[in-house]
């Protein structure tokens, strides 16, 4: 997801005329940073969690996850259709 959003960012500042090497620096490595953390924070939770859920407890949470994104869908289906 970060290569696309750097491919998003980079190709908009295109017709652009910056040349601050220090910003763009300072782009990369935010982006970097918050992506390694989005990770670092992710595998902890995942480690954290893996040991107090039994497959019951799994297959509650993916029923409910299943039926939230049904309703999501649903919603912006409903929606193109102005109803």
């Amino acid at each position: 997801m970060a290569i696309l959003y750097f491919a998003a960012i980079f190709s908009t500042l295109a017709g652009t005329t910056i040349r601050d090497y220090t910003t763009s620096g300072f782009f990369v490595t935010g982006v970097f940073l918050g992506s390694l953390l989005w990770w670092v924070i992710l595998s902890g939770l995942t480690g954290f969690f893996i040991h107090r859920l039994n497959a019951r407890k799994i297959r509650i949470a993916n029923m409910i996850s299943g039926i939230v994104i049904v309703c999501f869908g649903a919603y912006f289906l409903l929606s193109l259709l102005n109803i």
